[in-house]
């Protein structure tokens, strides 16, 4: 049987149909074959003419639609979490799982573990647990009960970046001098540019460390209680800073 609409596909298959899209070693008709390969859970459409592999994807066009945007905000015992008290820790992994298009990792960690304690108030798991330790639980859950979320948190993360633009710098990893530079540069100050924008580039990779060092005064005792703050705490606080540098 051939699913029907995106209700049907779970988040695993989304995530290889996904990657099936993605390969660029894969023709047109080879990516559709292997998404009805995938989604049959059969081999036998190699042996099937083209005609008739065209004429399933055209009678299932809700593979190249939109995925609702509806989601629920409950699945089994884990509940959705409020983007804006993101700790610290939370704002670091979810930016590295959203930039390599980790989905079930985002899902594992924005969906948590809670309770409601004495006063009515619900209160969400510590984030203490591995990501990668939960995806099972979630890789099976349908594709629509969770991607309006991701794409929520990841206009979260826009909106974030935008706000608080001034902590970060973009470098333009490929520059290449204009002719108006080349007028006004010369050749050893262009040089001088692209190392400096290549050094500042390797350093992007500890760019997390430095500012845990930065805030700790040095002292890595404290950068666990640190990580457990709100993100957003945090960024107003460097905020303040970087408006009252001299």
């Amino acid at each position: 049987m051939f699913p029907s609409s995106w209700h049907e596909i779970t988040v695993g298959e989304y995530i290889e149909l996904k990657e099936i899209e993605n390969d660029d070693d894969l023709s047109f008709f080879g990516k559709n074959l292997e998404k009805i390969c995938l989604l049959t859970d059969s081999d036998e459409w190699d042996e099937k003419p083209a005609n008739q592999i065209f004429k399933v994807i055209k009678e299932n066009d809700w593979l190249v639609s939109k995925i609702p945007g509806n989601y629920k905000k409950e699945i089994d015992d884990f509940k959705l979490i409020p983007f804006h008290k993101l700790t610290l820790a939370e704002w670091i992994d979810i930016e590295g799982y959203i930039i390599k298009d980790k989905i079930l990792n985002v899902i594992a960690l924005i969906y948590k573990q809670h309770k409601v304690d004495e006063w009515g108030n619900i209160e969400f798991e510590p984030y203490k647990y591995k990501t990668d330790d939960r995806l099972s639980k979630f890789e099976n859950c349908y594709i629509t009960d969770v991607y309006g979320a991701i794409e929520d948190v990841v206009k979260f993360r826009e909106n974030v970046l935008s706000n608080y633009s001034e902590l970060f710098v973009n470098l333009d990893e490929d520059f290449e001098a204009t002719e108006e530079d080349k007028e006004f540069l010369s050749e050893k100050e262009i040089e001088e540019i692209k190392q400096d924008i290549k050094k500042q580039n390797e350093r992007k990779e500890f760019a997390w460390q430095k500012l845990l060092d930065d805030i700790s005064g040095g002292d890595w005792t404290r950068i666990e209680k640190l990580l457990e703050m709100p993100v957003l705490f945090v960024f107003n606080m460097l905020l303040m800073k970087e408006k009252f540098r001299d």
